[in-house]
Formats: structure tokens, C-alpha cells, sequence
């Protein structure tokens, strides 16, 4: 294996990497930053992007009887909820070295475990945030009723709403390599294993077409960050205690790896931000490496050495599923995957409020009306000023400022473009328009700016929950659906 950290390693090294012809890579799998940037950007959806949008919720899993974190054994454990799902039908099982560790479900939703127990619903991409918020509330529920029958809430918002001690780890190879990498950051990384056992967030993923529309998303995405980190605080609390905080987790996120978090530098204002992009990719150091569905700890290597030779170290051919799993392992504000723009700068919402940071991006995002009022909006927003404003939201939220103006201001200036947008895109037969059923107010329409989340949260924590922990927790529960 590699051992030498990013950087120039000795000669002797790099000539003990040279490996014969036989073991060249495979004739397509990527050499090159310029191929890598082709690889995304072949990726693409072509003329299918702007139709489907899709949502990552994390939830948190508790013991309804005393509201702690639920382990993974045990009869009220996360496996047995994993099981009673699968006993449901339609799912097929994701396991590792025999345990079960996911859920793929045939109408395209998948659940995955996150390192301290949260469950992750990936919703199927969806026409439109109306359908999208149909799908979410319905699946939630039957989740939700799963759960419940074994004695487990599943809690939505933005934090784990318990302390960082009382949190398991699960037992995921990934995350034991996570952990120790983590871990010999230091200072730089202390605030990682509250990332990885608490953290919930909303993860919007939408589609780009080629890879202009991948540069152009980058640019928007990572203008707006900073903007859906404070519109969408939910995080004033730290197992119960008050930090002086809106977005406990925008803070954590500072401190987790510089080489992987955060804007990329340079990003935003590069000619070409995905080759950009894809530099930085490249440079981020590596945790682990996939071999025979195994995970093997890097620590810390040089992706793009083993990208220019071609193979690892133990003579293995690179492949095309190598480059991806690297790119996959970087967390940025807005992160390329297969096809889609993933956009992580959000703190999970109450249940009630599922996909309302899909509504605000889809409507600034997929329409090119909106586009360009974002980029006259934003772009004269500079780097200094989107990092003082990552360092500001955390405790201000939307009294942050933004470049010369408030968040405020810039978030309601927003929100008026992005309800266009997505009326444009109803009126284009694009999207249905969003129609309450019953009295249960919609959330497939983006959110009027002016309070967070976390501010109301607050309200009710020093009010009429009067800091009880379960008043907190069943606030945001899932409620559970009947079958």
C-alpha cells in the first residue's frame, strides 16, 4: 500500500510503483485530471436532466422507552429494524462480511446505516418536488411504523438529540477507517466524530446534462451554501445544552478535514470549476480503498499517484469503480456524483418541512430564468466573503451578512426566484402545483425567509417544553403511518 502522505515521495517509491505492461489499467479507466473531467462530465443525464429531483433524509433512531440511541444489536436494535423492513418485501439486502448494513428497495429508495445508527433514506428521483414530497411523507411513515412496532422513534431534524458519549458506533468497515483517519487529524479534525454519530442532514441531489451544466451548477451551488446553511438552521442544541448556536452541525462541519470539507478553493471563480474540482479531488488524501467488497484503510495516500500509474501498489490494476469510490469520498458543500449535483450544506428539517430545501433548489437551479437571477444575486459575492459568512451562520444564521448585504435580504430575494421558478416550470407542464390534501401544510413550496428553524426550536426548548429531552424528541418524531 502507498504510504506516503500527499506530496512528492522519494524517487526510490515512485520506481517501486512502476509495474509491467500486463498490469496497465484497463483501456477507458481514467490517467488523468482531463480524463477524470471527461468521466464526469460523460456522466451526464443529457436531455433526461431537469425532469427528476431526489432527497437524502437522515433520521435518528431512538428507544422510545428512554430515548437513547438505539445500538445495532438486540431485539429493539437497528438490525432488527433492518430485518422487519426486508420481511416487508420488495427489498433486496445490502450486507457486509454478512452483516446487514442497508436496504435497496425495488421502487428505486434505498436506507443506509450512518456511523453512529442514523438511518439514511435515499428517496427515488421523483418528477418534481409535489411527487417528491408525496414519496417522502409516505415512505417516512411506513418507516416510521416498522420502527415503532420494535419500541424505536425515528427522530428527524439536524442533531442526534443526544450526547456525543451516549452515541454507538455501527459496525461498518468504512467507518472503522473513518474514525482512525479522523482521529490522527487533530486539532483539524476534532469535531469529526461528531460529524459521523450525530449529524442529520437534507441532502438535495439533482441532475446535470453535460459537463457545462456541471460547471455551472458548481458555481450556483457553492454561492448558494452558505444561503440554505442559514435559511435552513435547525441546531441550536448539543445533547440538550445550549451552545449560542443556530446550526450546531454548519459548526461541526468547520472542523472535520480541511482537505475534504467546506468550498474548494478557488472553485467558484476558476475558468473551468470542474476541472477544478477535480483537482482538488484528486489531492484529497485517501481513507480507504475498496478490494473484493472489502474496505482497506490508506492512510492518508496519494490518489493521483496511483491515478498517473495506473495501479496500486500491490500490482493491482486502477479501475473506473476506484476513481469513483475516491471521488465519493470527499464531503463538500456540493459534492459531483454519477450524474447528479449533490448539495449538503443543509441541516436536517422537522418532518413536516421534508423536502422544502428541495423546493428552494429546484427552483433555483432547473430552471434558466432563475439561473441567471442567482448569478446577479451572488455574483459579486467573493470568496472572503462566502468564508466569513460559513463562519458567521453558524451563530447567526440569517443575521448573518453575505458580501454587502444581509442573509437575510439575499435569502428572501431568493425565495421570490425560486417560487418563480418553480411556477415556470408548472406552467411549462413540468411540474405539478403543489395542493394541500388536508390541512397539513405543503412543504413542496420553498419557505418564507425571515426565521429559522433553530429559532423556533430555541423558543420551544426554553418555553413550553421547559428542556425536557422527550418534549424535544417527540416534536420531531416521524409519526408512523398505517401499512
Amino acid at each position: 500500500m502507498l504510504a506516503c502522505r500527499p506530496g512528492p515521495c522519494d524517487s526510490g517509491r515512485r520506481g517501486a510503483m512502476i509495474v509491467e505492461a500486463s498490469q496497465r489499467p484497463q483501456v477507458g479507466v481514467p490517467r488523468t485530471a482531463d480524463e477524470v473531467t471527461a468521466l464526469l462530465s460523460a456522466a451526464g443525464r443529457g436531455s433526461e436532466a431537469r425532469l427528476l429531483v431526489g432527497d437524502e433524509v437522515e433520521l435518528a433512531v431512538l428507544r422510545a422507552a428512554d430515548l437513547a440511541p438505539a445500538r445495532y444489536e438486540g431485539e429493539d436494535g437497528i438490525g432488527a429494524l433492518l430485518e422487519a423492513l426486508q420481511r416487508e418485501g420488495g427489498y433486496a439486502a445490502v450486507r457486509e462480511a454478512g452483516t446487514l448494513i442497508g436496504l435497496e428497495h425495488d421502487d428505486g429508495h434505498r436506507l443506509s446505516l450512518e456511523p453512529g445508527g442514523q438511518l439514511e433514506l435515499s428517496t427515488a428521483p421523483q418528477p418534481g418536488v409535489v411527487a417528491l414530497e408525496a414519496a417522502a411523507r409516505a415512505r417516512l411513515g411506513r418507516l416510521a411504523a416498522v420502527a415503532d412496532a420494535l419500541g424505536l422513534w425515528l427522530v428527524a431534524g439536524g442533531m442526534v438529540p443526544a450526547r456525543q458519549d451516549d452515541v454507538p458506533w455501527m459496525p461498518k468497515g468504512r467507518y472503522r477507517i473513518m474514525r482512525a483517519y479522523f482521529q490522527g487529524l487533530g486539532d483539524a479534525g476534532r469535531l469529526a466524530h461528531h460529524m459521523m454519530r450525530r449529524t442529520l442532514s437534507d441532502q438535495v441531489t439533482i441532475d446535470y446534462r453535460d459537463g457545462d451544466d456541471a460547471r455551472d451548477l458548481l458555481r450556483l451551488g457553492y454561492l448558494l451554501a452558505p444561503v440554505t446553511a442559514a435559511v435552513f438552521a435547525s441546531t441550536p442544541l448539543d445533547g440538550g445544552e445550549e451552545r449560542g448556536l443556530l446550526s450546531f452541525r454548519a459548526e461541526i462541519w468547520r472542523f472535520v478535514d480541511p482537505s475534504r470539507q467546506g468550498e474548494p478553493p478557488g472553485i467558484v471563480e476558476a475558468a473551468d470549476p470542474l476541472r477544478a474540482y477535480v483537482e482538488w479531488a484528486l489531492d484529497a488524501p485517501m481513507m480507504f480503498r475498496v478490494v473484493d467488497g472489502e474496505y482497506q484503510a490508506m492512510h492518508g495516500a496519494s490518489f493521483r499517484r496511483v491515478l498517473e500509474v495506473g495501479a496500486w501498489a500491490d500490482g493491482a490494476p486502477l479501475t473506473t469503480a476506484d476513481v469513483w469510490v475516491h471521488l465519493n469520498s470527499v464531503f463538500p458543500d456540493v459534492r459531483l456524483k454519477r450524474g447528479l449535483v449533490e448539495l449538503r450544506a443543509i441541516d436536517g428539517q422537522a418532518p413536516g418541512d421534508v423536502v422544502g430545501s428541495a423546493a428552494l433548489l429546484c427552483g433555483l437551479l432547473y430552471d434558466a430564468e432563475a439561473r441567471a437571477a442567482v448569478r446577479d444575486l451572488l455574483g459579486d459575492v467573493d470568496a472572503a466573503a462566502r468564508e466569513k459568512a460559513r463562519v458567521e451562520v453558524p451563530r447567526r444564521g440569517l443575521g448573518a451578512a453575505y458580501g454587502r448585504r444581509s442573509m437575510l435580504e439575499v435569502a428572501r430575494a431568493l425565495v421570490d426566484v425560486a417560487r418563480a421558478g418553480l411556477a415556470r416550470r408548472a406552467a411549462a407542464g413540468l411540474r405539478r402545483p403543489a395542493r394541500r390534501t388536508s390541512s397539513r401544510r405543503s412543504s413542496s413550496t420553498p419557505p418564507r425567509a425571515g426565521r429559522t428553524p433553530a429559532e423556533d426550536l430555541l423558543d420551544a426548548w426554553r418555553g413550553p417544553w421547559a428542556g425536557d429531552r422527550r418534549a424535544w424528541a417527540s416534536a420531531l418524531r416521524v409519526r408512523p403511518a398505517s401499512a
